[in-house]
């Protein structure tokens, strides 16, 4: 396994400085505050010259709601620069609510618009990233939704701690049912909360801090032991959401998960 940044880290940065703080890593996972879709692809391949780009983390998407033909343009938009900076991947929006809320009509039509992404994105790969709310928000929801998509080119991201607001597996279970299809994981960490402290969110009636990795009540070495043991070989992606996120706390969380692999 080897380690990426996830630039949304530094969001309040600017794209350069961003991308400046992964060149130690060697590579990155370039969200879409640091590249918007009319980014011309000369200035796109000029930013991440020299780095590994793992995935686009790409806004687009919505497909129960939104509306299909904007989506698919500012996707076409995106596999082109992805080509451009020899990206394998991006990540769409599938849609929400979560699937145990949605009406079916939507979800159908959520499945046709993606269809049509996963063709456009071709031969590059389409993300999901598992997220609580969404379609995909369980490992078997995930899976649910490609195999009704029916799609070669459709991968998914772990994200620990957005199973764990959802009260949805992240170990084991979740990664044996993502199977191949594990293309992803995003390294972040989060503390539940009794009531409301300084810095806490609230998600649906609990509050929860960002925290460093290890500091935080995610089992993430045990997922990183879960994940050795499946012989996953892919990327971990830091993804730190405090705003007192800095390039010395990126050196922080990379050093930490180094010693653990």
């Amino acid at each position: 396994m080897q380690i990426a940044l996830n630039t949304l880290v530094l969001q309040s940065y600017k794209a350069t400085e961003a991308v400046e703080a992964a060149r130690f890593l060697g590579a990155i996972e370039i969200n879409g505050r640091h590249l918007p879709p009319n980014t011309p692809p000369d200035q796109a391949r000029e930013l991440l010259q020299g780095l590994a780009v793992v995935n686009i983390g790409a806004y687009t998407g919505g497909f129960t709601s939104g509306d299909h033909q904007s989506i698919l343009a500012e996707l076409a938009k995106y596999v082109d620069l992805a080509q451009a900076i020899g990206a394998p991947a991006i990540r769409v929006y599938p849609g929400g609510p979560s699937l145990g809320d949605i009406d079916p009509n939507l979800y159908k039509r959520a499945v046709i618009g993606l269809k049509e992404a996963a063709h456009i994105a071709n031969p590059l790969k389409l993300y999901f990233e598992l997220h609580h709310g969404d379609l995909a928000d369980s490992a078997d929801n995930a899976m649910r939704l490609i195999d009704d998509i029916g799609a070669d080119n459709l991968g998914v991201i772990l994200d620990p701690a957005n199973l764990f607001i959802g009260n949805a597996d992240y170990l084991d279970k979740a990664v044996k049912t993502l199977g191949t299809r594990l293309s992803l994981v995003h390294m972040k960490d989060l503390k539940k909360l009794p009531s409301s402290a300084p810095k806490a969110f609230l998600i649906e009636g609990t509050y929860y801090s960002h925290q460093l990795l290890g500091d935080g009540d995610l089992k993430l070495e045990k997922l990183i032991s879960v994940l050795k043991e499946n012989e996953y070989t892919g990327y971990l992606s830091l993804e730190y959401h405090g705003d007192d996120a800095t390039p010395q706390i990126v050196r922080r969380e990379a050093e930490w998960l180094s010693k653990r692999l």
